[in-house]
């Protein structure tokens, strides 16, 4: 019988994150020419605290996730400052990738 302890599991989920945080940092730097050469622990922090962000701003997907996570890495966090950026990710109607093609097209327009 496999006994998982909860320390075993946390550090699963450690490992995990770490996983995500890392190829969402590489994906991000292949495709934003400006990011490349950033400092990669300096993206590394940026990129955790987009994903807790993401959370906080009820983005339970994933891929939702990991989305509004490249677009705060691509624009930064001042983007959650635009007019009109609250209201999106406060408007529970709607889908999270509504919400996501709503700041996106946002964040274009500035």
């Amino acid at each position: 019988m496999l006994v998982i302890r909860q320390k075993q599991l946390d550090a699963l989920g450690v490992a995990r994150r770490e996983t995500l945080i890392a190829d969402l940092v590489q994906n991000v730097r292949r495709k934003d020419p400006m990011l490349r050469d950033a400092d990669r622990d300096a993206l590394f922090g940026v990129a955790s605290r987009a994903l807790d962000l993401a959370l906080t701003h009820g983005f339970i997907v994933l891929d939702h996730q990991l989305r509004f996570a490249e677009l705060l890495l691509a624009a930064g966090e001042t983007a959650l400052e635009l007019p009109g950026a609250s209201a999106i990710l406060a408007d529970e109607s709607s889908s999270g990738a509504a919400r996501l093609d709503r700041m996106e097209a946002l964040v274009k327009e500035q």
